[in-house]
């Protein structure tokens, strides 16, 4: 029960902290905008949302919700002594959003339509966390979610860690794998004992992961397309029961970046059809393709 309260209490925080302007437009951090867009791109669809930053809201991959709504996506910061200031973590702060573009097949739209449809999207975002610069990108193109994240540190920066990419997939999904090299370096079932309950799975450099649903022989491979030296690469996934598995690729975990650090991150993810028996088969071939178009 106690979970339960605290997550409805964390949205309800979020949800507080932002100002509508009217039905369509959401003002935060000096930027007006949208309050959401749905987007289709063949068998790919996502929401970016306004109360969450022009973040992503929700993954679906041929009709079915492969990544929730009720959590952040995106980028954000643990700097140290402070706590998470970033995309839908707003309870210390906004992050400040300087500037939001939509193309739809290469052209720039409004996105006063709540929903559109072309063969390929893309979001470039601009934003500032106290001394850091944050330019990110969602791009959804030839089936896969891609997305960037390059940041410059004005000065220096002390940081609990620094979560990118994250990715609030369904609580019914059923395995997961780590993979490195061409190989699986773990797999498994998500646990879905009380014991187990805000447990990581976590793997330290690996290339990729993915998670896969057998309810719906569905799932998803992240892979990971470029990250600078400093910092780390780390990924887990939160099992937190009823509410999601959770991903994040993990940087800068107890560390200071240096004053002008610059770094790009990129990760793109396919979806897939599979089945509890070839799931890691399945995976596996999927992260060798996207290796290959590395």
């Amino acid at each position: 029960m106690n979970r339960i309260f605290g997550f409805l209490l964390s949205l309800l925080i979020t949800a507080s902290t932002l100002v509508v302007a009217d039905d369509n437009q959401t003002t935060a951090g000096g930027f007006t905008g949208p309050a959401s867009l749905t987007v289709t791109c063949g068998d790919v669809r996502i929401r970016i949302d306004g109360p969450k930053l022009w973040t992503p809201s929700r993954i679906e991959y041929q009709g079915t919700i492969l990544g929730i709504e009720e959590s952040a996506y995106g980028t954000v910061f643990n700097l140290e002594g402070v706590g998470f200031i970033g995309s839908a973590h707003r309870d210390i702060e906004t992050e400040q959003i300087i500037d939001v573009r939509f193309l739809l097949d290469g052209e720039k739209i409004s996105g006063e339509q709540e929903h559109v449809n072309g063969r390929s999207f893309r979001c470039e975002r601009r934003s500032r966390v106290r001394d850091l610069e944050l330019y990110s990108t969602v791009e959804i193109a030839d089936g896969r979610l891609t997305e960037t994240a390059r940041i410059q540190a004005n000065n220096v920066v002390r940081l609990a860690k620094i979560y990118h990419f994250m990715h609030a997939w369904i609580p019914a999904a059923t395995h997961y794998a780590y993979g490195k090299d061409g190989k699986i370096i773990e797999s498994g079932e998500f646990s879905n004992s009380r014991e187990d309950d805000r447990k990581f799975y976590f793997q330290k450099n690996p290339d990729w992961v993915a998670v896969f649903d057998a309810n719906s022989d569905k799932g998803a491979v992240s892979y990971l397309l470029e990250h600078p030296e400093t910092g780390g690469a780390s990924m887990q996934l939160w099992n937190c029961l009823d509410v999601y598995r959770k991903f994040y690729f993990v940087t800068f975990v107890d560390e200071v970046m240096p004053a002008r650090f610059e770094g790009t991150y990129r990760m793109t993810t396919e979806f897939f059809t599979s089945t509890s028996k070839s799931f890691t088969e399945d995976s596996t071939a999927v992260a060798a393709e996207l290796a290959n178009a590395k």
